[in-house]
């Protein structure tokens, strides 16, 4: 949380009955940095589903079966995924990624640039980075 979030939390939480925020990493950060109002921070999941756990490697083909027979992107594209889908669900790749509308503040460019670092970590393992 940046310290103009906290000053506005911390002047406007004590005039408000309760504050609702959309995540729970959202509701972590608020009590953390203002712990002696968690009582008022209420997670709301407006629109969002609850789905059953589902293992590693079946979320994996799940979304590479989603981008390449539902998604609306150019066939092109989806030849790509193909060509690559055998690197997508294996174990040795690791994917870094984020999911949303691609805003210019929510820094694409830098999950790549997080991939490149990453990458020369682990020497074993593939690197695959995503913005969906």
């Amino acid at each position: 949380m940046q310290k103009k979030e906290w000053e506005l939390l911390g002047e406007t939480l004590p005039l408000m009955d309760f504050l609702t925020v959309f995540t729970l990493g959202a509701c972590r950060a608020v009590v953390e940095a203002l712990p002696h109002y968690g009582g008022k921070v209420l997670v709301l999941r407006h629109g969002v589903h609850i789905y059953p756990r589902v293992s590693q490697d079946e979320a994996r083909q799940k979304l590479i079966d989603y981008l390449i027979h539902q998604a609306r992107i150019p066939p092109r594209e989806k030849a790509g995924l193909r060509r690559i889908e055998k690197y997508f669900t294996s174990r040795d790749t690791v994917l870094l990624g984020n999911y949303g509308f691609i805003m210019p503040d929510k820094g694409p460019p830098q999950l790549y640039e997080l991939g490149r670092h990453v990458q020369e970590r682990p020497p074993n393992h593939r690197i695959m980075t995503l913005f969906v």
